[in-house]
C-alpha cells in the first residue's frame, strides 16, 4: 500500500513539478497556480488526509494509498521543481539558439 501511494504520489508530481518551474514556463499563469495547489497539498496534514479519504471511502486500502499519493505528491513536486529550477541555463539557451521548441527543451535540457 505504501509502495503504490508514493509510486502514484511521485508519477503524478512530475508534470506538477515542470509546471511550477519558473524556468521551464516563465507565464505566472501557469507556474503561479501550481505552486499554489502544491503548497495547499503540502499543508495539509497526511493523518488529516487519511481520515478524510476513511469518512469519503470507508475503511480499507484504497483511502491509505489515496492520501499516501497525496502527500507525496507535494513533497516530490517541491523537491523536483526546485531541482529543475537551479539546472544550469547555459545549455538551455544553447538549445533554445539553435531552434529546439519547448518539448524538445523539457526533455533533452530539463530531464
Amino acid at each position: 500500500m505504501a509502495i503504490i501511494g508514493t509510486t502514484l504520489g511521485a508519477i503524478l508530481a512530475i508534470p506538477l513539478a515542470l509546471f511550477a518551474a519558473s524556468n521551464v514556463f516563465t507565464s505566472t499563469f501557469l507556474y503561479s497556480p501550481a505552486r499554489l495547489i502544491l503548497n495547499f497539498i503540502r499543508t495539509i496534514p497526511d493523518l488529516l488526509l487519511a481520515a478524510i479519504f476513511v469518512a469519503i471511502f470507508g475503511i480499507g486500502p484504497l483511502p491509505g494509498i489515496l492520501a499516501l499519493t497525496f502527500f507525496s505528491i507535494g513533497l516530490v513536486a517541491k523537491l523536483l521543481y526546485e531541482s529543475i529550477e537551479s539546472i544550469d541555463p547555459g545549455p538551455l539557451e544553447a538549445m533554445t539558439a539553435v531552434g529546439a521548441n519547448k518539448v524538445q527543451w523539457i526533455v533533452y535540457g530539463v530531464i
